[in-house]
């Protein structure tokens, strides 16, 4: 009977005075996202984590920091279109075999991948994926020369073929400008590129 009523005492005044750690490592801080624009940051002893997200004329640039190598993150984006190493990388659904894609920018003459394909080089890209079931990782790579200013890009997977994508870039000029005064060329995530 002691020992039901002693342990009666102590759950009550665990409940009514809650345990709270003392030493500050076990403590955890978590800032979820607020309005875009601004911080995020979180600690959980593995290393500092801040975002930033800012948005301009439908293109989003994420600013992290990774926690192991504090190497800052940069990507920018609209919808399925990625920025990358001075070209704009569309991404097509996965079963897409784009290794003969062709694409329009604003309804001009069609121009096939393959003759962007050393130009792509030259830039760090990767000609091929890894996937033996489809290389081309469903990606069409425009160059940021090829696009001299074009609001509005044509892709169609396979010559001669039944469906094609219209990606909406308009403002990318701006929106890259914005981005580089925030991060360097060096600090875009390079989602598609197979090279390292």
């Amino acid at each position: 009977m002691v020992k039901s009523l002693m342990l009666t005492i102590l759950l009550t005044l665990g409940l009514v005075f809650p345990w709270k750690p003392h030493d500050e490592h076990h403590a955890r801080v978590d800032w979820r996202w607020k309005v875009r624009g601004e911080q995020r940051a979180k600690v959980d002893g593995s290393g500092p984590r801040a975002e930033q997200r800012t948005r301009l004329d439908g293109w989003t640039l994420d600013v992290r920091l990774d926690r192991f190598t504090y190497r800052r993150i940069c990507t920018l984006r609209r919808d399925q279109v990625y920025y990358e190493r001075h070209a704009l990388v569309f991404h097509l659904p996965w079963h897409w075999d784009t290794s003969r894609a062709a694409y329009r920018i604003d309804n001009g003459a069609p121009r096939w991948v393959t003759a962007d394909a050393m130009d792509l080089v030259r830039l760090g890209f990767a000609l091929h994926d890894d996937s033996l079931a489809n290389p081309s990782g469903s990606v069409v790579r425009v160059t940021l020369t090829r696009l001299a200013g074009g609001g509005q890009v044509d892709i169609e997977p396979k010559p001669f073929g039944s469906s094609w994508r219209r990606f909406n870039v308009n403002g990318y000029q701006a929106a890259l400008a914005m981005a580089l005064t925030k991060c360097g060329e060096d600090d875009f995530d390079r989602p598609t590129d197979m090279s390292n």
